[in-house]
């Protein structure tokens, strides 16, 4: 983190807010900090797991959609919604593709 803060810095000139995004499964042992006798470098962590499910998949943005599945919430609901989208998704593209039929029996 410190790295990418210094490049950071040095290509846009002005302070970065970095914030890592935990993923895992375990619980999190990550430090927020970089300490050592010459600096003491800070950092925002936020746990996945503690971040509400429901801000995730009122997003349009399908990245957000798919972190829901890892979020705090009720994970078959979170998975009911990114499969709808994922199943609208597909069959306007196989209208544009012409493979509906396909697509539809695939899903079927």
């Amino acid at each position: 983190m410190l790295e990418y803060y210094a490049y950071l810095v040095r290509v846009y000139k002005q302070h970065v807010s970095q914030v890592v995004l935990y993923l895992g499964r375990e619980p999190l042992r990550l430090e927020a900090a970089y300490t050592s006798p010459s600096i003491d470098f800070r950092f925002e962590i936020v746990n996945l797991r503690e971040f509400d499910a429901g801000r995730l998949l009122a997003s349009e943005d399908w990245a957000d959609n798919l972190l829901a599945l890892l979020a705090k919430g009720e994970p078959e609901t979170a998975l009911e919604v990114v499969l709808s989208r994922l199943r609208g998704t597909l069959l306007r593209l196989s209208g544009i593709l012409g493979i509906e039929e396909t697509v539809n029996d695939r899903l079927a």
